[in-house]
């Protein structure tokens, strides 16, 4: 059987990581200014081609902002931003189902800890609302929407910029296997027991009972499993 054959990376994402590595060994912050195109020349060795790509690629993800007379400094990131820009490399890129699986099961499960602990009575209750908003939904689409939106709306509650952002990775997770995708929806719509399920975990965090609330979310995300 053939190897598959890895992609390796090019002159640009190469310049991309010694800048970034560059920031974290010399621990830049907020507003510290990076050497110039021709400093980063001489020192990745380089071209100054691929060293402005890299810093245009850097700035499309909010890593740094550039200006004519204060040339290139570390920005304060933006995780909308760059959780949009991962979420369109996921969406070009072959990444295997079980990966995306595994990702989202990390994601939504390790939040639950940090939900438990923020959400006040009045996030719960309206979180509630959600998770029981999917009960008696008879068109597909709309069914699939409803679980969604109750999947945001949790992880929006752990008041987590970080989280918060990379919570679009969910979005992406529900349009990336069409086969998966369309047995789900069938499963889903109108679909009581779905509904149950968001309950029972919210009604679990509410009372701070941490363990069941992460066996119930995995039990739910794992009908998303190909091998179920």
């Amino acid at each position: 059987m053939a190897l598959k054959k890895e992609k390796r990376p090019n002159k640009t994402e190469i310049v991309v990581d010694l800048i970034l590595d560059y920031m974290i060994s010399n621990k830049l912050r907020v507003g510290d200014k990076l050497p110039s195109e021709q400093e980063m020349t001489e020192l990745f060795g380089v071209s100054r081609l691929c060293v402005r790509e890299a810093l245009r690629g850097l700035k499309f993800m909010g890593v740094i902002e550039a200006g004519t007379r204060r040339g290139t400094s570390v920005k304060t990131v933006d995780f909308t931003s760059l959780s949009r820009a991962l979420s369109f490399q996921m969406a070009t890129s072959n990444f295997s189902y079980k990966q995306l699986l595994e990702a989202r099961l990390l994601l939504e499960l390790g939040a639950l800890d940090v939900i438990g602990v923020s959400a006040t009575p009045e996030q719960f209750d309206e979180l509630e609302m959600y998770a029981k908003a999917i009960d008696g939904v008879s068109n597909v689409q709309e069914a699939l929407q409803k679980d969604s939106e109750f999947h945001r709306k949790l992880m929006s509650l752990a008041g987590n910029e970080v989280l918060g952002g990379f919570a679009r990775l969910i979005e992406i997770f529900f349009c990336i296997d069409p086969e998966i995708l369309l047995n789900h929806k069938l499963e889903l719509a109108g679909s009581v027991e779905v509904a149950n399920e968001h309950v029972m975990i919210v009604q679990a965090l509410r009372g701070k009972n941490f363990d069941l609330a992460r066996g119930l979310m995995r039990r739910h995300l794992q009908k998303w499993d190909k091998q179920n």
